[in-house]
Protein backbone atom coordinates (compact mmCIF):
# COMPACT_ATOMS: atom_id res chain seq x y z
CA UNK A 1 0.00 0.00 0.00
CA UNK A 2 1.37 3.38 -0.84
CA UNK A 3 1.32 5.61 2.26
CA UNK A 4 0.04 8.71 0.65
CA UNK A 5 -2.90 6.79 -1.47
CA UNK A 6 -4.86 5.59 2.29
CA UNK A 7 -6.19 8.76 2.95
CA UNK A 8 -6.93 10.24 -0.55
CA UNK A 9 -8.16 6.51 -0.72
CA UNK A 10 -10.70 6.86 2.14
CA UNK A 11 -12.04 10.02 0.78
CA UNK A 12 -12.51 9.41 -2.73
CA UNK A 13 -15.01 6.31 -1.10
CA UNK A 14 -16.51 9.30 1.01
CA UNK A 15 -17.53 11.38 -1.88
CA UNK A 16 -19.03 8.77 -3.81
CA UNK A 17 -20.86 6.63 -1.14
CA UNK A 18 -22.58 6.33 1.97
CA UNK A 19 -20.23 9.01 3.99
CA UNK A 20 -21.98 11.84 1.45
CA UNK A 21 -24.05 14.11 3.43
CA UNK A 22 -27.76 15.26 2.40
CA UNK A 23 -27.87 18.76 3.71
CA UNK A 24 -28.13 21.02 1.29
CA UNK A 25 -27.26 24.30 2.68
CA UNK A 26 -23.63 25.40 1.87
CA UNK A 27 -20.95 26.73 3.81
CA UNK A 28 -20.86 29.82 2.09
CA UNK A 29 -24.67 30.33 3.99
CA UNK A 30 -23.72 29.81 7.31
CA UNK A 31 -23.89 32.98 9.68
CA UNK A 32 -20.12 33.91 10.72
CA UNK A 33 -19.13 34.31 14.38
CA UNK A 34 -16.07 36.19 16.09
CA UNK A 35 -16.24 33.14 19.29
CA UNK A 36 -16.26 29.75 19.58
CA UNK A 37 -16.02 27.98 22.31
CA UNK A 38 -15.52 24.11 22.65
CA UNK A 39 -16.37 22.41 25.80
CA UNK A 40 -14.88 18.72 25.99
CA UNK A 41 -15.64 16.33 28.69
CA UNK A 42 -14.12 12.48 29.13
CA UNK A 43 -15.48 9.23 28.84
CA UNK A 44 -19.17 10.06 28.54
CA UNK A 45 -22.24 8.49 27.13
CA UNK A 46 -25.75 10.04 27.72
CA UNK A 47 -25.72 10.10 31.22
CA UNK A 48 -27.77 13.64 30.61
CA UNK A 49 -30.85 15.63 31.41
CA UNK A 50 -31.32 15.84 27.74
CA UNK A 51 -30.96 11.79 27.09
CA UNK A 52 -33.91 11.07 29.24
CA UNK A 53 -31.27 10.55 32.47
CA UNK A 54 -31.86 13.37 35.07
CA UNK A 55 -29.82 11.68 37.89
CA UNK A 56 -27.21 14.06 37.78
CA UNK A 57 -28.40 17.93 38.57
CA UNK A 58 -26.51 19.71 35.40
CA UNK A 59 -28.26 23.34 35.60
CA UNK A 60 -24.83 24.91 33.39
CA UNK A 61 -25.46 22.46 30.64
CA UNK A 62 -29.54 22.67 30.82
CA UNK A 63 -29.16 26.23 30.11
CA UNK A 64 -27.00 25.68 27.43
CA UNK A 65 -29.52 23.03 25.58
CA UNK A 66 -32.34 25.30 26.43
CA UNK A 67 -30.80 27.79 24.66
CA UNK A 68 -29.46 25.84 22.17
CA UNK A 69 -30.01 22.44 19.79
CA UNK A 70 -29.44 19.06 20.68
CA UNK A 71 -28.20 16.16 18.62
CA UNK A 72 -29.63 12.92 19.33
CA UNK A 73 -26.81 11.70 17.23
CA UNK A 74 -23.53 12.37 17.65
CA UNK A 75 -20.83 9.62 17.42
CA UNK A 76 -16.91 9.42 17.98
CA UNK A 77 -15.15 7.61 15.65
CA UNK A 78 -12.90 5.56 18.16
CA UNK A 79 -13.78 4.64 21.83
CA UNK A 80 -10.89 5.83 23.53
CA UNK A 81 -9.45 9.47 23.67
CA UNK A 82 -6.01 9.71 21.85
CA UNK A 83 -7.19 7.95 18.49
CA UNK A 84 -10.43 10.29 18.73
CA UNK A 85 -8.56 13.43 19.84
CA UNK A 86 -6.57 12.70 16.58
CA UNK A 87 -9.32 12.62 14.45
CA UNK A 88 -11.03 15.89 16.29
CA UNK A 89 -7.52 18.38 15.63
CA UNK A 90 -7.11 16.87 11.97
CA UNK A 91 -10.54 15.92 10.67
CA UNK A 92 -9.67 12.39 9.45
CA UNK A 93 -10.46 9.08 10.69
CA UNK A 94 -7.30 7.84 12.43
CA UNK A 95 -7.13 4.60 10.90
CA UNK A 96 -6.36 6.70 7.35
CA UNK A 97 -2.95 8.70 8.85
CA UNK A 98 -2.09 6.22 11.44
CA UNK A 99 -2.94 7.94 14.98
CA UNK A 100 -5.22 4.86 15.56
CA UNK A 101 -3.33 2.93 18.08
CA UNK A 102 -3.95 3.97 22.17
CA UNK A 103 -0.80 4.36 23.22
CA UNK A 104 0.84 5.30 20.21
CA UNK A 105 2.58 8.19 21.73
CA UNK A 106 3.42 9.73 24.80
CA UNK A 107 5.38 12.50 26.12
CA UNK A 108 8.01 13.87 24.35
CA UNK A 109 7.40 10.72 21.87
CA UNK A 110 10.81 9.28 22.91
CA UNK A 111 11.27 5.88 24.96
CA UNK A 112 10.30 2.52 24.39
CA UNK A 113 6.11 1.71 25.06
CA UNK A 114 6.65 -1.02 28.08
CA UNK A 115 3.10 -2.16 26.73
CA UNK A 116 4.84 -3.14 23.17
CA UNK A 117 8.13 -3.11 23.19
CA UNK A 118 7.95 -0.83 20.51
CA UNK A 119 9.09 2.67 20.56
CA UNK A 120 6.88 5.48 21.24
CA UNK A 121 6.04 6.88 17.64
CA UNK A 122 4.21 9.89 16.06
CA UNK A 123 2.15 8.69 12.87
CA UNK A 124 2.76 10.82 9.80
CA UNK A 125 0.24 13.42 8.42
CA UNK A 126 -1.22 12.56 4.70
CA UNK A 127 -0.63 15.09 2.21
CA UNK A 128 -2.63 18.30 2.94
CA UNK A 129 -3.34 17.24 6.20
CA UNK A 130 -2.20 19.36 9.21
CA UNK A 131 -3.93 20.37 12.82
CA UNK A 132 -7.68 22.71 11.65
CA UNK A 133 -6.50 25.38 14.10
CA UNK A 134 -3.51 26.16 12.04
CA UNK A 135 -5.67 27.61 9.28
CA UNK A 136 -7.69 29.18 11.45
CA UNK A 137 -3.90 31.21 13.26
CA UNK A 138 -3.43 32.22 9.37
CA UNK A 139 -6.43 34.50 9.28
CA UNK A 140 -6.11 35.97 12.75
CA UNK A 141 -8.18 33.50 14.76
CA UNK A 142 -6.66 33.61 18.55
CA UNK A 143 -6.89 29.95 19.05
CA UNK A 144 -6.44 28.31 22.70
CA UNK A 145 -6.64 25.15 24.22
CA UNK A 146 -7.09 24.41 27.88
CA UNK A 147 -5.25 22.11 28.01
CA UNK A 148 -5.25 18.78 27.46
CA UNK A 149 -3.68 17.40 24.04
CA UNK A 150 -3.33 13.93 24.04
CA UNK A 151 -3.09 13.28 20.01
CA UNK A 152 -1.61 9.98 19.31
CA UNK A 153 1.03 12.36 17.67
CA UNK A 154 3.17 15.19 18.84
CA UNK A 155 1.71 18.54 19.29
CA UNK A 156 2.07 20.76 15.84
CA UNK A 157 3.62 23.87 16.86
CA UNK A 158 1.86 25.98 15.06
CA UNK A 159 -1.69 24.24 16.46
CA UNK A 160 -2.08 26.74 18.98
CA UNK A 161 -1.79 30.47 20.21
CA UNK A 162 -1.13 29.09 24.24
CA UNK A 163 -1.69 25.39 25.32
CA UNK A 164 -1.63 25.28 28.68
CA UNK A 165 -4.19 25.74 31.96
CA UNK A 166 -3.50 29.40 31.57
CA UNK A 167 -4.61 29.43 28.00
CA UNK A 168 -8.12 31.52 27.98
CA UNK A 169 -9.57 33.92 25.49
CA UNK A 170 -8.77 37.11 27.90
CA UNK A 171 -5.15 36.77 26.24
CA UNK A 172 -5.61 37.34 22.59
CA UNK A 173 -5.47 40.49 21.64
CA UNK A 174 -7.97 43.18 21.34
CA UNK A 175 -11.19 43.11 19.29
CA UNK A 176 -9.48 39.42 17.99
CA UNK A 177 -12.26 36.68 17.07
CA UNK A 178 -10.86 33.50 18.83
CA UNK A 179 -11.95 29.77 19.03
CA UNK A 180 -11.04 28.49 22.50
CA UNK A 181 -11.18 24.83 24.31
CA UNK A 182 -11.50 23.79 27.46
CA UNK A 183 -11.34 20.30 28.75
CA UNK A 184 -13.05 18.96 31.56
CA UNK A 185 -11.04 16.14 32.83
CA UNK A 186 -13.65 15.89 36.25
CA UNK A 187 -15.50 13.13 34.81
CA UNK A 188 -12.26 10.44 33.08
CA UNK A 189 -12.64 7.13 33.98
CA UNK A 190 -10.33 6.97 36.59
CA UNK A 191 -12.06 9.96 38.75
CA UNK A 192 -14.62 7.15 39.58
CA UNK A 193 -12.09 5.30 41.53
CA UNK A 194 -10.16 8.33 42.64
CA UNK A 195 -13.52 10.04 43.81
CA UNK A 196 -15.46 6.70 45.24
CA UNK A 197 -15.76 7.93 48.48
CA UNK A 198 -16.41 11.96 47.61
CA UNK A 199 -19.22 13.93 49.03
CA UNK A 200 -21.75 14.39 46.86
CA UNK A 201 -26.04 14.75 47.16
CA UNK A 202 -26.42 12.01 45.01
CA UNK A 203 -28.92 9.55 46.90
CA UNK A 204 -27.01 6.33 46.35
CA UNK A 205 -30.62 4.58 46.34
CA UNK A 206 -31.93 6.24 43.85
CA UNK A 207 -28.98 5.68 41.29
CA UNK A 208 -30.05 3.76 38.24
CA UNK A 209 -27.38 1.45 37.07
CA UNK A 210 -27.01 0.80 33.46
CA UNK A 211 -28.61 -2.65 32.10
CA UNK A 212 -24.72 -3.36 30.56
CA UNK A 213 -23.52 -3.59 34.41
CA UNK A 214 -24.09 -5.78 36.96
CA UNK A 215 -26.03 -4.64 40.08
CA UNK A 216 -25.04 -4.42 43.39
CA UNK A 217 -23.07 -1.96 45.94
CA UNK A 218 -20.19 -1.77 44.30
CA UNK A 219 -20.93 -0.78 41.07
CA UNK A 220 -24.08 1.07 42.03
CA UNK A 221 -20.94 3.19 43.91
CA UNK A 222 -19.61 3.63 41.12
CA UNK A 223 -22.27 4.63 39.13
CA UNK A 224 -23.14 7.20 41.78
CA UNK A 225 -19.66 8.17 41.56
CA UNK A 226 -19.75 9.19 37.67
CA UNK A 227 -23.01 11.04 38.39
CA UNK A 228 -21.19 13.04 41.34
CA UNK A 229 -18.59 13.38 38.67
CA UNK A 230 -20.93 14.88 36.18
CA UNK A 231 -22.24 17.38 38.68
CA UNK A 232 -18.36 18.49 39.08
CA UNK A 233 -17.94 19.22 35.61
CA UNK A 234 -21.26 20.96 35.38
CA UNK A 235 -20.18 23.32 38.14
CA UNK A 236 -16.77 24.12 35.86
CA UNK A 237 -18.92 24.49 33.03
CA UNK A 238 -20.41 26.97 34.99
CA UNK A 239 -16.85 29.14 35.48
CA UNK A 240 -16.65 29.19 31.69
CA UNK A 241 -19.74 30.44 31.31
CA UNK A 242 -19.65 33.18 33.91
CA UNK A 243 -16.64 34.71 32.29
CA UNK A 244 -18.20 34.59 28.84
CA UNK A 245 -20.92 36.76 30.63
CA UNK A 246 -18.44 39.09 32.63
CA UNK A 247 -17.00 39.66 29.18
CA UNK A 248 -20.09 40.73 27.39
CA UNK A 249 -19.43 37.73 24.70
CA UNK A 250 -22.18 34.91 25.72
CA UNK A 251 -24.75 36.00 23.97
CA UNK A 252 -22.60 36.49 20.72
CA UNK A 253 -20.41 32.90 21.13
CA UNK A 254 -21.42 29.90 19.87
CA UNK A 255 -20.46 27.10 22.27
CA UNK A 256 -20.36 23.16 21.74
CA UNK A 257 -20.49 20.75 24.51
CA UNK A 258 -19.88 17.01 24.00
CA UNK A 259 -17.66 14.12 25.36
CA UNK A 260 -14.23 12.42 23.47
CA UNK A 261 -16.13 9.03 23.13
CA UNK A 262 -18.18 7.08 25.32
CA UNK A 263 -17.65 5.57 28.75
CA UNK A 264 -16.12 5.56 31.09
CA UNK A 265 -17.13 1.77 32.52
CA UNK A 266 -16.45 -1.60 30.98
CA UNK A 267 -18.77 -2.50 28.12
CA UNK A 268 -18.90 1.17 27.15
CA UNK A 269 -15.30 2.76 27.35
CA UNK A 270 -12.90 1.08 24.36
CA UNK A 271 -16.47 -0.33 22.87
CA UNK A 272 -17.19 -0.06 19.31
CA UNK A 273 -21.31 -0.06 19.87
CA UNK A 274 -22.99 3.09 20.36
CA UNK A 275 -22.31 2.81 24.41
CA UNK A 276 -18.20 3.37 23.37
CA UNK A 277 -18.96 5.97 20.59
CA UNK A 278 -22.31 7.31 20.91
CA UNK A 279 -21.96 10.94 22.92
CA UNK A 280 -23.94 13.86 24.48
CA UNK A 281 -23.75 17.13 21.84
CA UNK A 282 -25.09 20.36 22.23
CA UNK A 283 -24.62 23.75 20.83
CA UNK A 284 -25.87 27.13 21.97
CA UNK A 285 -25.65 29.19 18.78
CA UNK A 286 -24.58 32.44 18.32
CA UNK A 287 -26.91 35.37 18.54
CA UNK A 288 -28.93 35.83 15.55
CA UNK A 289 -28.87 32.95 14.49
CA UNK A 290 -32.17 30.11 15.42
CA UNK A 291 -32.36 26.31 15.76
CA UNK A 292 -34.26 23.62 16.86
CA UNK A 293 -34.98 22.20 20.48
CA UNK A 294 -33.45 18.92 18.88
CA UNK A 295 -31.64 17.60 15.47
CA UNK A 296 -31.81 13.79 14.76
CA UNK A 297 -29.19 14.24 12.12
CA UNK A 298 -26.13 11.84 12.22
CA UNK A 299 -23.16 13.05 12.71
CA UNK A 300 -19.15 12.39 13.52
CA UNK A 301 -15.81 13.73 15.14
CA UNK A 302 -15.00 14.46 11.61
CA UNK A 303 -17.58 17.07 11.53
CA UNK A 304 -15.93 18.92 13.75
CA UNK A 305 -13.42 20.68 12.15
CA UNK A 306 -15.31 21.34 9.31
CA UNK A 307 -17.84 23.03 11.77
CA UNK A 308 -15.62 25.33 13.20
CA UNK A 309 -13.44 26.52 9.88
CA UNK A 310 -16.61 27.31 8.33
CA UNK A 311 -18.48 29.14 11.17
CA UNK A 312 -15.47 31.21 11.66
CA UNK A 313 -15.71 32.37 8.16
CA UNK A 314 -12.58 30.15 6.65
CA UNK A 315 -13.70 27.88 3.65
CA UNK A 316 -13.02 23.79 4.85
CA UNK A 317 -10.03 22.37 3.00
CA UNK A 318 -11.84 20.62 0.25
CA UNK A 319 -9.83 17.16 1.51
CA UNK A 320 -11.40 16.58 4.55
CA UNK A 321 -14.57 14.34 4.72
CA UNK A 322 -16.76 16.47 7.15
CA UNK A 323 -20.38 17.84 6.98
CA UNK A 324 -20.68 21.74 8.26
CA UNK A 325 -22.96 21.61 11.20
CA UNK A 326 -26.04 24.44 11.30
CA UNK A 327 -29.14 24.29 12.65
CA UNK A 328 -30.79 22.68 10.09
CA UNK A 329 -27.74 19.85 9.31
CA UNK A 330 -28.96 16.80 8.42
CA UNK A 331 -25.76 15.08 8.45
CA UNK A 332 -24.72 11.72 7.33
CA UNK A 333 -26.33 8.46 5.67
CA UNK A 334 -23.84 6.28 7.31
CA UNK A 335 -20.44 6.87 10.19
CA UNK A 336 -17.85 5.01 10.81
CA UNK A 337 -15.68 4.04 13.25
CA UNK A 338 -12.82 2.12 14.33
CA UNK A 339 -11.17 0.35 17.16
CA UNK A 340 -7.25 -0.94 17.59
CA UNK A 341 -5.02 -1.65 19.91
CA UNK A 342 -6.04 -0.52 23.51
CA UNK A 343 -2.61 0.01 25.64
CA UNK A 344 -1.22 -3.74 26.10
CA UNK A 345 -4.22 -5.78 23.92
CA UNK A 346 -4.27 -6.07 20.32
CA UNK A 347 -7.30 -5.77 18.38
CA UNK A 348 -9.20 -4.64 14.90
CA UNK A 349 -12.83 -3.75 14.66
CA UNK A 350 -14.62 -1.92 12.37
CA UNK A 351 -18.08 -0.54 12.27
CA UNK A 352 -20.71 1.40 10.68
CA UNK A 353 -23.72 3.33 11.78
CA UNK A 354 -26.66 3.85 10.01
CA UNK A 355 -30.23 5.39 11.55
CA UNK A 356 -31.04 2.26 12.44
CA UNK A 357 -28.41 -0.30 12.08
CA UNK A 358 -25.39 -0.40 13.10
CA UNK A 359 -22.57 -3.28 12.06
CA UNK A 360 -19.40 -4.17 13.58
CA UNK A 361 -16.47 -6.55 12.05
CA UNK A 362 -14.40 -7.70 14.93
CA UNK A 363 -11.00 -9.19 12.57
CA UNK A 364 -9.72 -11.00 15.94
CA UNK A 365 -12.61 -13.03 16.66
CA UNK A 366 -10.37 -15.38 19.29
CA UNK A 367 -9.58 -11.92 21.08
CA UNK A 368 -10.52 -11.78 24.97
CA UNK A 369 -11.20 -8.29 26.41
CA UNK A 370 -8.30 -7.91 29.15
CA UNK A 371 -7.26 -3.88 30.04
CA UNK A 372 -5.53 -3.83 33.01
CA UNK A 373 -5.64 0.02 33.58
CA UNK A 374 -9.47 -0.33 34.20
CA UNK A 375 -9.11 -3.45 36.98
CA UNK A 376 -8.42 0.11 39.46
CA UNK A 377 -12.45 0.32 39.30
CA UNK A 378 -14.49 -1.95 41.58
CA UNK A 379 -16.91 -2.33 38.54
CA UNK A 380 -14.29 -4.50 36.50
CA UNK A 381 -14.51 -6.52 40.14
CA UNK A 382 -18.06 -7.06 39.85
CA UNK A 383 -18.04 -7.63 36.19
CA UNK A 384 -15.03 -10.38 36.86
CA UNK A 385 -17.49 -11.90 39.77
CA UNK A 386 -20.47 -12.26 37.56
CA UNK A 387 -18.49 -13.86 34.65
CA UNK A 388 -17.21 -16.44 36.99
CA UNK A 389 -20.94 -17.58 38.06
CA UNK A 390 -21.36 -17.92 34.11
CA UNK A 391 -24.14 -14.91 34.13
CA UNK A 392 -24.56 -12.80 30.48
CA UNK A 393 -23.64 -10.93 29.06
CA UNK A 394 -19.99 -11.09 31.08
CA UNK A 395 -19.13 -14.53 30.77
CA UNK A 396 -19.07 -14.17 27.46
CA UNK A 397 -17.81 -10.90 27.47
CA UNK A 398 -14.89 -11.96 29.46
CA UNK A 399 -14.68 -15.67 28.00
CA UNK A 400 -16.02 -16.50 24.75
CA UNK A 401 -14.71 -15.35 21.62
CA UNK A 402 -16.62 -12.71 19.61
CA UNK A 403 -18.68 -13.50 16.71
CA UNK A 404 -17.13 -12.22 13.06
CA UNK A 405 -20.00 -10.14 12.63
CA UNK A 406 -21.98 -8.25 15.44
CA UNK A 407 -25.76 -6.65 13.88
CA UNK A 408 -27.06 -4.13 15.86
CA UNK A 409 -30.87 -3.50 14.87
CA UNK A 410 -30.71 0.08 16.26
CA UNK A 411 -34.56 1.13 16.61
CA UNK A 412 -35.17 -2.10 18.76
CA UNK A 413 -31.78 -2.49 20.99
CA UNK A 414 -28.73 -0.35 20.41
CA UNK A 415 -26.55 -2.01 23.40
CA UNK A 416 -27.11 -5.61 22.55
CA UNK A 417 -26.64 -7.29 19.02
CA UNK A 418 -28.92 -9.23 16.98
CA UNK A 419 -29.07 -12.60 18.56
CA UNK A 420 -27.71 -15.22 16.56
CA UNK A 421 -30.72 -17.01 15.37
CA UNK A 422 -31.88 -13.57 13.64
CA UNK A 423 -29.10 -12.94 11.53
CA UNK A 424 -30.71 -15.24 8.63
CA UNK A 425 -33.55 -12.86 8.78
CA UNK A 426 -31.23 -10.03 8.14
CA UNK A 427 -29.12 -11.50 6.07
CA UNK A 428 -29.62 -8.91 3.24
CA UNK A 429 -29.50 -6.04 5.65
CA UNK A 430 -25.10 -7.55 6.90
CA UNK A 431 -24.36 -7.88 3.74
CA UNK A 432 -25.30 -4.14 2.61
CA UNK A 433 -23.76 -2.95 5.32
CA UNK A 434 -20.53 -5.47 5.05
CA UNK A 435 -20.42 -4.14 1.51
CA UNK A 436 -20.10 -0.48 2.47
CA UNK A 437 -17.98 -1.30 5.58
CA UNK A 438 -15.22 -3.17 3.71
CA UNK A 439 -15.12 -0.02 0.89
CA UNK A 440 -14.49 2.19 3.94
CA UNK A 441 -12.10 0.34 5.65
CA UNK A 442 -10.07 -2.18 3.45
CA UNK A 443 -5.92 -3.27 3.04
CA UNK A 444 -5.82 -0.07 0.50
CA UNK A 445 -7.04 2.74 2.89
CA UNK A 446 -6.76 1.91 5.91
CA UNK A 447 -3.81 1.30 8.13
CA UNK A 448 -4.55 -0.72 10.69
CA UNK A 449 -3.87 -3.60 8.08
CA UNK A 450 0.05 -2.90 8.81
CA UNK A 451 1.89 -4.74 11.76
CA UNK A 452 2.69 -2.08 13.61
CA UNK A 453 6.07 -2.79 14.22
CA UNK A 454 5.95 -2.15 10.39
CA UNK A 455 4.18 1.21 10.87
CA UNK A 456 6.74 2.32 13.01
CA UNK A 457 9.55 1.33 10.86
CA UNK A 458 7.47 3.50 8.13
CA UNK A 459 7.37 6.27 10.14
CA UNK A 460 10.75 6.39 11.89
CA UNK A 461 13.20 4.81 9.09
CA UNK A 462 16.45 4.85 10.53
CA UNK A 463 14.84 4.50 14.15
CA UNK A 464 13.95 8.03 14.24
CA UNK A 465 11.39 10.23 12.37
CA UNK A 466 12.17 11.69 8.74
CA UNK A 467 13.77 15.61 9.50
CA UNK A 468 12.21 18.48 7.08
CA UNK A 469 14.63 20.36 5.55
CA UNK A 470 15.15 24.12 7.15
CA UNK A 471 13.04 26.78 5.66
CA UNK A 472 14.69 29.28 3.20
CA UNK A 473 14.73 33.06 4.64
CA UNK A 474 14.94 36.28 2.75
CA UNK A 475 16.39 38.43 4.56
CA UNK A 476 15.41 42.12 3.99
CA UNK A 477 15.59 45.51 5.06
CA UNK A 478 13.22 45.37 8.28
CA UNK A 479 11.25 42.55 6.94
CA UNK A 480 11.91 38.55 6.22
CA UNK A 481 9.98 35.94 3.95
CA UNK A 482 10.04 32.44 4.40
CA UNK A 483 9.40 29.60 1.87
CA UNK A 484 9.72 25.74 1.62
CA UNK A 485 9.55 23.22 -0.45
CA UNK A 486 6.91 20.63 1.10
CA UNK A 487 4.06 22.42 0.71
CA UNK A 488 2.34 20.45 3.46
CA UNK A 489 4.84 22.09 6.00
CA UNK A 490 3.51 24.48 8.29
CA UNK A 491 5.76 27.72 8.72
CA UNK A 492 6.53 29.55 12.17
CA UNK A 493 8.62 31.99 13.42
CA UNK A 494 9.80 33.62 16.93
CA UNK A 495 12.49 35.59 18.85
CA UNK A 496 15.12 33.68 20.01
CA UNK A 497 14.94 35.11 23.38
CA UNK A 498 11.73 34.59 23.77
CA UNK A 499 10.77 31.41 25.53
CA UNK A 500 7.04 31.94 26.50
CA UNK A 501 5.39 33.29 23.31
CA UNK A 502 3.81 30.44 21.02
CA UNK A 503 5.19 30.34 17.86
CA UNK A 504 3.73 32.87 14.86
CA UNK A 505 2.55 31.21 11.94
CA UNK A 506 2.86 32.53 8.50
CA UNK A 507 1.91 31.79 5.19
CA UNK A 508 4.64 31.42 2.90
CA UNK A 509 6.07 34.03 0.58
CA UNK A 510 4.02 36.49 3.31
CA UNK A 511 6.27 39.92 4.36
CA UNK A 512 6.98 39.80 8.23
CA UNK A 513 8.28 42.66 9.62
CA UNK A 514 10.46 42.18 12.62
CA UNK A 515 11.46 44.86 15.19
CA UNK A 516 14.01 46.66 14.84
CA UNK A 517 15.16 45.92 18.48
CA UNK A 518 15.33 41.99 17.69
CA UNK A 519 18.33 40.14 18.44
CA UNK A 520 18.19 36.51 16.52
CA UNK A 521 14.65 35.01 15.30
CA UNK A 522 14.16 31.13 14.59
CA UNK A 523 12.31 30.01 11.28
CA UNK A 524 10.65 26.68 12.15
CA UNK A 525 9.05 24.14 9.26
CA UNK A 526 7.14 21.84 10.76
CA UNK A 527 4.64 18.84 10.03
CA UNK A 528 2.79 15.62 11.89
CA UNK A 529 4.91 12.85 12.11
CA UNK A 530 9.07 14.87 11.10
CA UNK A 531 11.32 16.40 13.03
CA UNK A 532 11.17 20.12 12.31
CA UNK A 533 13.60 21.87 10.38
CA UNK A 534 15.01 24.91 12.18
CA UNK A 535 16.63 28.37 10.75
CA UNK A 536 18.25 30.47 13.00
CA UNK A 537 18.74 34.68 11.41
CA UNK A 538 20.95 36.24 13.95
CA UNK A 539 19.92 39.84 12.94
CA UNK A 540 17.62 41.56 10.39
CA UNK A 541 19.40 44.45 9.01
CA UNK A 542 17.15 48.20 9.58
CA UNK A 543 17.87 51.04 8.01
CA UNK A 544 19.33 53.73 10.25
Amino acid sequence: MKRENVLLSFLGFCMLSACDGISSKRPDQIKRTESLIWIVCEDQSLFFAQYGDSTAHTPHLNSLADEGTVFDHMFSVAPVCAPSRSSILTGVLPTSMGSHHMRAFKGNGEGINHQTGLPFYSAKAPPQIRAFTEHLRLRGVYCTNNAKEDYNFQTPPMAWDASSPEAHWRNRPDGAPFFSVFNVFSTHESRVWKRCNAPCDIDFLEVPIPELLPTGELVRNDVRTNYCNIEQMDREIGLILEDLKADGLYDQSMIMFFSDHGGPFPLYKRELSDAGLHVPFIVKWPKGVEGPERNAGMFSFVDLATTALSWLGIPPPSILPGKVIHPESSGHRALFGASDRMDEQYDRRRTIRMQSWRLTHNMYPDHIEQISFRESMATSHAIDSAASMDLEPWHSWQNEPRPTWQLYNVDQDAMNPVADSMLDVNAAVLESLALILDSAFNETNDLGYFDEAALVDQFHPNGRPDTLDAPEVSVNVGFMTVRHDDPDASLGWKYSNDSTTAWNIIAPGKRIEVSDSSGSIEVMAARIGWQHGLSLIERIPHAD
